[in-house]
């Protein structure tokens, strides 16, 4: 501890494999299917971390403000990215391809996560940013590989009356993604590509019914953006979900 009871430092040299299961690329993106890969890549696959070295910073200022800072590097023999081809059979009209891929690459990172939790204001957040660097990413490969994006977060802010109804107002953002898209049929052709970057405004209440139940809203994408979480399937226009959650 750098500081009894406010601050924990650590640092983390390590490597390893974790396989990528059918199940854990669904969680990430639910439009994928087993041809995902597109023939060009195998869509389960190993990802490979030759090193790693990280840097960390956690703790509290008080008893309701915590956060985790975290920076370092990462060097990944092979690792899971988005990609994007371009099919065009001849006499067809072309057509985006969607998918995984799996390349070697570097990475420098920098992350900050944060709570603040008082009696009626809450605050928290989530901020990450990637340099990310390989040669798979470049014109000359023209892998369909999209570059992870460089700024990514997620911050809102809100207010708790009584522990019964919760308000709140946020964002979450992101920076493009950009690759060089080959033609499948004919990889000389090439276009630089990108996947916009996005702002996602939205506001969000709980009520609190009881223990077990809760009612719930989120009125998302206020500033009427086309939000891609998922690279071409884009949210476009305010959208309104509810629901309830039920405590056993």
């Amino acid at each position: 501890e750098a500081i009894k009871d406010m601050m924990m430092l650590y640092l983390r040299i390590g490597g390893g494999n974790k396989v990528n299961t059918y199940s854990s690329l669904l969680a990430d993106n639910h439009y994928l299917t087993m041809d995902s890969g597109c023939g060009q890549y195998p869509l389960l696959d190993t990802t490979v971390e030759k090193m790693s070295v990280i840097f960390g910073a956690e703790g509290s200022l008080s008893s309701a403000f915590r956060y985790h800072f975290r920076a370092g590097h990462v060097n990944y023999k092979n690792s899971l990215l988005n990609a994007v081809w371009v099919d065009a059979p001849e006499g067809v009209d072309p057509r985006y391809l969607v998918g995984v891929g799996y390349a070697p690459y570097k990475k420098w990172f920098v992350s900050l996560d944060w709570t603040y939790r008082s009696e009626v204001i809450r605050c928290e957040g989530e901020l990450a940013y990637n340099a990310v660097w390989g040669e798979d990413f470049t014109l000359d490969a023209a892998t369909g590989l999209l570059r992870p994006a460089a700024l990514k977060g997620d911050v809102s802010v809100g207010y708790d009356w009584k522990k019964r109804v919760r308000a709140g107002v946020g964002c979450a953002f992101s920076t493009a993604m950009k690759g060089y898209v080959p033609v499948v049929q004919d990889k000389t052709r090439v276009d630089a590509f990108s996947v916009p970057g996005y702002a996602d405004l939205y506001v969000d209440a709980e009520y609190v019914a009881g223990s077990r139940l809760v009612f719930w809203a989120k009125l998302g994408n206020l500033l009427d953006m086309p939000v891609m979480y998922v690279p071409m399937y884009a949210e476009k226009g305010v959208r309104f979900t509810a629901g309830i959650a039920l405590n056993f």
